[in-house]
């Protein structure tokens, strides 16, 4: 890879930390309302297929250690 690509690469890395940061700082100073309806919004969006299978892989967790 070229340094040009290398550069992008931390460009993008650089974008992703300050949008988490972004984020956090939006979610500390909203309201515990605001708060909930982002969880909800970030729960609906991950409620996809990976969840999918974590979920079925903690309910098996739970099973086997009912037993």
């Amino acid at each position: 890879a070229s340094s040009k690509d290398t550069m992008n690469n931390d460009a993008n890395a650089l974008s992703f930390v300050t949008d988490v940061r972004i984020t956090i700082s939006t979610m500390l100073s909203s309201t515990r309302t605001e708060m909930v309806r982002m969880l909800m919004c970030i729960f609906r969006f991950f409620t996809g297929f990976p969840v999918r299978i974590f979920q079925i892989f903690l309910f098996k967790q739970l099973i086997t250690e009912v037993k």
